[in-house]
């Protein structure tokens, strides 16, 4: 790299170069020669902003994603507020705001360092590169609390209230949103109406607890509900055994504002934590005439899959029946103190041979990180000297394909939407915490008793950044997106893709890309070539047209308005999706199941009864997270 003739700097292989072409159209500033042969990778402005948009919002985003009054908004909300973003500039000691003035606008810092004084003068803090001051003005009208003032010149973005609430609705109201929401997932208060959860929402208080903290103990008297609006906490058990690991909008403490009852198990920060905390008082004071109702909530809630609080041993469980059976191990029914659970034996001979260690630990961090009604939710997990067990929740109504493949004709449209929005619900609770599953397809979907469906094998889920993406091939071949055929890098988008393509097979009876021949299915999956069928609503036609998109910024689902897209697309006209999220909807198919020992739902060969993988492999470390 050189300037005016004289070297200025030399780059190697991974290096980059010539950024700021991103930013604007303004003159090189140093000249680029090549001294040997090279190999470069080259994005144009054009390229950039088709699939993230202008780098700048890009930037902004990352920023405001860090500031902990924006933490409820979504990552839609955020590339929102970025764009309606102004550019302010400061010269040297200039004044921002004084102490006592009422706040209209926030402020993050672009360019330089700001000042941050009290009436007396003397300095607070300071503020440079990527952070930002004044952010009480989009919640309120208080006065300043303190005076900022321009250290140096400095480049400011700018937001104003009134902005704030033209793009995005008042901040007060999206954090009870944000509240109304976690509520909502709530399986206790499914009784309550929207009116009262939005009461209830108003008198929640926020609690800070450092890493490391219990914030309930085991066999203390509860009065305190919580739900985690920031931060991990752990969920501990009888032997100090970890149970689950708790993210943004998860809740704990439930029952305490129903029942003067010890605490069933110990969380405590693994992180420094925001909670959102509700007593008693306040929640008898605003819903005391529905103790009733909701104690009889109480009562249907305690169900078998409440978490087993004590370390298990394969001995702990009687074998029942086979229910499924892979290279990798089998699921087995098996019961416990008198409930029945989904056993998922794992050989660790042949994870380690596969080398899917770390692979097959993440499923199950990942899985003990959930508690949703639309996933299969696991119950707790154990290892011996040959073998990895996950104790799962029972789903007794089988596989939603061969539910499929034993129909005469494919589902009706009415149908296909009540199993969409079963998928959608589910997938909307793991992208909500950052989570892409990757494996959508008929076979990993189970029917329960009632009808609904539920998400399982979470083999490939993983967390990616917001903005990240990652690169592995994984999937079914005729659920693939076209970054994953590409691997181009991908992220929660392609699923997506994969929720188009399920819609189409449902109402089709078959795949829209489906080829004998591989490699033509991915150059059509890559052209999204294929034809609709003429039975296809006008509605549904749409609603695949915009899932199906190669372009990831277009696709139903990934633009600005998220999952809400998907759910107010008119294809969904009418549909209740509150009564299906309190799992109150009736179901178009009920499998019938005669108790709760039931596998007659489940197609197991005789050889898969018989089989077992008990190849021995003495852990040295490998699994010691398990």
């Amino acid at each position: 790299m050189t300037r005016e003739g004289a070297q200025v700097e030399r780059v190697k292989e991974g290096a980059y170069f010539g950024e700021k072409a991103l930013i604007n159209a303004s003159p090189r500033s140093a000249t680029a020669t090549a001294d040997s042969y090279v190999v470069c990778y080259t994005l144009g402005r054009a390229a950039f902003n088709e699939l993230l948009g202008p780098i700048e919002d890009v930037w902004r985003y990352e920023t405001l994603r860090r500031v902990p009054i924006l933490l409820n908004l979504s990552e839609q909300q955020l590339f929102q507020l970025a764009r309606c973003m102004a550019n302010r500039s400061f010269e040297a000691g200039e004044v921002v705001f004084r102490q006592g003035e009422v706040g209209q606008e926030f402020y993050v810092v672009e360019e330089g360092s700001f000042s941050i004084t009290d009436q007396e003068g003397r300095e607070l803090a300071t503020c440079g590169h990527g952070q930002c001051f004044g952010e009480l003005a989009l919640l309120n009208k208080e006065a300043r609390a303190a005076t900022v003032h321009a250290s140096t010149a400095a480049k400011v973005l700018a937001c104003t209230r009134a902005d704030f609430d033209t793009h995005l609705g008042s901040l007060a109201e999206i954090r009870n949103m944000w509240r109304f929401e976690a509520l909502r997932k709530v399986p206790l208060l499914t009784a309550l109406t929207s009116q009262q959860r939005l009461a209830l929402c108003t008198a929640f208080e926020t609690r800070k607890m450092s890493a490391g903290q219990a914030v309930i103990r085991k066999g203390e008297q509860g009065d305190t509900f919580f739900i985690l609006e920031e931060g991990t906490c752990t969920v501990v058990g009888d032997e100090g055994q970890e149970l689950g690991k708790l993210g943004p909008t998860a809740y704990f403490g439930e029952r305490a504002l129903l029942r003067n009852e010890p605490r069933a198990a110990t969380v405590t920060a693994a992180s420094d934590v925001r909670l959102l905390a509700l007593g008693r008082d306040d929640f008898t004071r605003l819903l005391g005439p529905l103790n009733k109702l909701l104690q009889s909530q109480a009562a249907a809630y305690d169900t078998p899959t409440a978490k087993i609080k004590k370390t298990l041993t394969i001995d702990d469980l009687q074998h029942v029946a086979v229910l499924g059976s892979g290279a990798f191990g089998r699921v087995t029914l098996v019961c416990y103190e008198g409930k029945y659970y989904a056993l998922k034996c794992l050989s660790k001979a042949h994870v380690v041979q596969t080398g899917l260690q770390e692979h097959i630990k993440r499923e199950r961090l990942l899985m003990g990180e959930f508690d949703s009604p639309f996933l299969v939710n696991l119950v707790s997990s154990f290892q011996d000297s040959h073998s990895l067990y996950m104790v799962m929740e029972l789903v007794q109504g089988g596989e939603f394909f061969t539910y499929l493949q034993n129909r005469e004709a494919p589902l009706s449209e009415d149908e296909a939407r009540f199993y969409a929005a079963c998928v959608i619900l589910g997938l909307e609770y793991m992208h909500d915490r950052g989570v892409a599953w990757r494996d959508l397809k008929p076979e990993n979907l189970l029917i329960d008793t009632r009808g609904f469906l539920k998400i399982t094998d979470f083999g490939f889920a993983k967390k990616i950044a917001p903005t990240g993406k990652t690169y592995t091939l994984c999937g079914t071949p005729e659920y693939l997106a076209p970054e994953l055929v590409t691997q181009s890098g991908h992220n929660k988008g392609a699923d997506w893709w994969s929720v188009g393509v399920l819609i189409y097979e449902m109402v089709a009876g078959y795949p829209p890309f489906y080829q004998e021949d591989r490699v033509a299915m991915f150059r059509a999956i890559c052209s999204t070539e294929f034809k609709m069928p003429q039975n296809f609503s006008k509605e549904l036609r749409d609603l695949i047209k915009r899932l199906l998109v190669r372009a990831t910024s277009r696709r139903l689902g990934c633009m600005a308005g998220g999952v809400a897209e998907v759910k107010q697309h008119p294809w969904f006209k009418g549909f209740d999706w509150d009564a299906l999220a309190q799992r109150k909807m009736k179901a178009p198919y009920v499998p019938k199941v005669t108790g709760p020992a039931d596998s007659s739902n489940f197609e197991v060969s005789q050889a898969a009864q018989h089989a077992r993988h008990n190849s021995r492999y003495i852990s040295t470390g490998a699994f010691k997270d398990f």
